[in-house]
């Protein structure tokens, strides 16, 4: 099984953009200053599946580093987050290495090795939720690997991966939850969808409404109901939803675009998206 997940990648990386140290800033091709709300310029690619962040709590750019919502990437990929109510500061742990001192407005951050160092970009309080710039969190970190991988209709993703094998130690069982399993009938038939965007609003009588927006990354067009959608919607709890869905609604072309809309009981934190032609 291990061996065929490794193909799997290696046929997902169609073009390799380019491999990045954790401490170079990411350049997707639609980086701006703010981003949009719920666009991801730079969704993330983790256990061969994509990793959305919805509305606010969208990753944006600012001076070529790309700023990440610290609490929800830290349980994405099982770090260890902790708050210091008298420095009203963070402590950021991974895997045996931290980073402490991670507060908004402030640019140097205290690392393993005990020195104080610049960011690189001042952590921002945005909306009540603290975003830094992810790749000088990480840097000191020796297990982990950041890389730029391409698609056909010019759009960028992050992969990240352990160094020299290691498993990214997630604190919740999610990836075991997500339904949909790889298999030698569906080997060439994953990801015809790239996420562009996912936003999350309140329903009223209760829960929420997720409405992802995507854009067909395969290479002959996609029928009406050819896809099937499979999500995982993960909460500020840790709790998660099963999602599944059928689209899109029109024969589709290369590069273009398709919306779905999801229902969950909570709001969303982060969302697992993986899809595949029937």
């Amino acid at each position: 099984m291990n061996h065929f997940v490794h193909r799997v990648r290696a046929l997902l990386i169609l073009i390799l953009v380019a491999a990045i140290g954790a401490g170079t800033a990411f350049t997707p091709a639609r980086a701006s200053a703010a981003g949009n709300r719920g666009e991801q310029l730079l969704p993330l690619f983790i256990n061969d599946s994509y990793v959305l962040f919805p509305g606010k709590l969208a990753p944006y750019i600012k001076d070529n580093k790309l700023m990440m919502p610290i609490r929800a990437f830290s349980d994405v990929i099982g770090a260890k987050l902790t708050y210091n109510s008298t420095e009203k500061s963070y402590t950021f742990s991974f895997m045996g290495q931290s980073v402490s001192g991670l507060k908004a407005g402030v640019m140097n951050a205290v690392f393993d090795n005990g020195l104080e160092a610049p960011l690189g970009v001042k952590p921002e309080m945005k909306e009540g939720t603290l975003f830094v710039p992810m790749s000088s969190v990480l840097e000191t970190s020796k297990s982990i690997r950041w890389e730029n991988m391409g698609n056909r209709i010019n759009k960028v993703s992050g992969v990240i991966d352990g160094r020299r094998g290691v498993i990214l130690p997630q604190s919740t069982p999610v990836q075991l939850q997500v339904p949909f399993v790889y298999t030698t009938e569906t080997f060439n038939q994953f990801h015809p969808l790239f996420p562009v965007r996912l936003n999350q609003t309140a329903v009223t009588g209760g829960g929420y409404k997720l409405l992802l927006e995507t854009l067909n990354n395969a290479p002959f067009i996609l029928g009406k109901n050819s896809v099937v959608l499979e999500l995982v919607a993960v909460d500020f709890k840790g709790s998660s939803k099963a999602l599944k869905g059928i689209g899109p609604e029109v024969k589709t072309v290369t590069a273009g675009a398709s919306s779905f809309t999801f229902n969950v009981p909570t709001e969303a934190e982060y969302v697992i998206f993986r899809s595949h032609t029937k």
